[in-house]
């Protein structure tokens, strides 16, 4: 099994599940074969397990993987259809979660937000304040700010001061990680996403629970339009509602 050399690519997990496929499509991967664990491919292939684990759950959610608890991942007995499918097609179960991953955010993050505005304290403010200000830069340079992304997310959450939300957020960005290389990959997604970005510090620092609810459902909204073309205005959160 020597196709698994380390990759190059923007959608890392695209990359990963063709690679499998194109493995299992030439025989050197059979129906049974135990792929090595997510660690080893991980690897061996140089992207994160994250990346390895998102290529899994599509090839899975179309009949081509089966994982096993305590077992690992097999190669399942796939139809000729599916194997000749276009990755295409794989990938809309992906946009599928992405959709589901966009709604669960609207359901919490706002809260999240508002929750941030009254307990906030200066320190996680500067802190904040900080990572837009990396976010921005690195913006301005043409590059894909994912991790300061994940930082200003993760750090509204920490502003709470509820470690229950914590947890929620931390299972909740388990997924998402798979997903930023899909928001933030064009210069006009990751300035979009620095001027929601900067306009839910702005009510933080105001201590304005309702605005910085609304910023961040807008924001969420906004990105999710750009990511899937959606012609759609945002409108007031109570009008969502």
């Amino acid at each position: 099994m020597d196709g698994f050399t380390p990759i190059q690519s923007q959608r890392l997990y695209q990359e990963i599940a063709e690679r499998i496929l194109e493995m299992i499509r030439t025989g050197r991967l059979k129906p049974g074969d135990l792929l090595p664990s997510e660690r080893e491919l991980a690897q061996r292939m140089n992207v994160s397990r994250v990346s390895v684990r998102d290529a899994i759950r599509v090839l899975e959610a179309r009949g081509i993987l089966e994982v096993r608890q305590g077992e690992g991942t097999r190669v399942r007995t796939p139809d000729a259809a599916t194997l000749v499918a276009p990755l295409g097609t794989l990938l809309e179960v992906r946009r599928e979660l992405v959709r589901h991953l966009f709604d669960l955010r609207r359901m919490i993050e706002p809260q999240f937000a508002a929750e941030a505005a009254r307990r906030i304290t200066p320190a996680h403010l500067e802190r904040l304040q900080e990572v837009v200000a990396r976010q921005a830069a690195r913006t301005a340079r043409g590059e894909f700010p994912i991790e300061e992304d994940e930082a200003f997310h993760r750090g509204i959450v920490e502003a709470t001061g509820n470690p229950v939300a914590l947890e929620v957020h931390a299972i909740l960005a388990e997924y998402l990680r798979g997903g930023r290389d899909l928001t933030l990959q064009t210069p006009e997604r990751a300035a979009r996403s620095l001027e929601g970005h900067r306009a839910i510090l702005k009510a933080l620092a105001a201590r304005d629970p309702a605005a910085a609810r609304e910023g961040m459902w807008r924001h969420i909204h906004e990105v999710e339009a750009l990511l899937f073309g959606s012609g759609q205005t945002p409108t007031e959160r109570g009008d969502a509602e």
